[in-house]
């Protein structure tokens, strides 16, 4: 479903290329040192080490067992959704499963506070906002007049990708109208022609 976990293994992989030790070697470097902070951690493999800090904090969260990592990416889902949240996951998972269904091409990053679906560029994205609602992100192109419940973000005038949003509080807010935005959204970032 995404690609992160492989990501996440070839920057693994990488990090013994460049620092000339893998990760398991550096973490057991870690666990000698006793340190319980992800920060301490990190500025000791850049500081003790002179490792770069994508490096440093890899190998930090590779080394911590209780943090969800890229590879995970059910992990970091599940803590977008623990406590107060929690009631927002069936939500997450229904959208998840209409970007999905889309077509066969979709893929799915899941990052610490978001997960994007895209094609050949990102299209949709869900983020929990509040403890109460799920912002569903679309990157469409201005509208003139949008619809009430197609919320613009500010992306258009910022760059940013996603630049209408709709707000997800319960599963009637997931009908008809936001599935045929979706598929408009889909639609519009097929790959050119080779």
């Amino acid at each position: 479903m995404d690609t992160a976990p492989k990501l996440y293994a070839h920057f693994l992989q990488d990090i013994q290329q460049t620092t000339g030790r893998t990760a398991d070697e550096r973490k057991r470097l870690l666990h000698a040192q006793g340190f319980t902070r992800h920060s301490d951690r990190v500025a000791w493999l850049r500081d003790a080490h002179n490792l770069p800090s994508r490096a440093a904090y890899l190998i930090s969260s590779h080394s911590d067992p209780t943090r969800p990592t890229y590879a995970d990416s059910e992990g970091l889902v599940q803590s977008m959704y623990q406590g107060p949240n929690a009631a927002l996951r069936p939500l997450h998972d229904t959208l998840t499963e209409l970007a999905m269904m889309l077509g066969s091409d979709v893929t799915a990053s899941v990052a610490k506070t978001m997960v994007t679906f895209r094609r050949k560029h990102v299209f949709a994205m869900i983020k929990p906002a509040t403890k109460t609602r799920i912002d569903f992100g679309l990157a469409l192109p201005e509208l003139d007049s949008p619809p009430e419940r197609l919320i613009p973000t500010g992306g258009l005038a910022k760059g940013d990708r996603i630049t209408y949003r709709f707000a997800i509080s319960c599963e009637n807010d997931i009908d008809q109208e936001l599935e045929q935005w979706l598929e408009q959204d889909y639609l519009a970032t097929a790959p050119a022609p080779a």
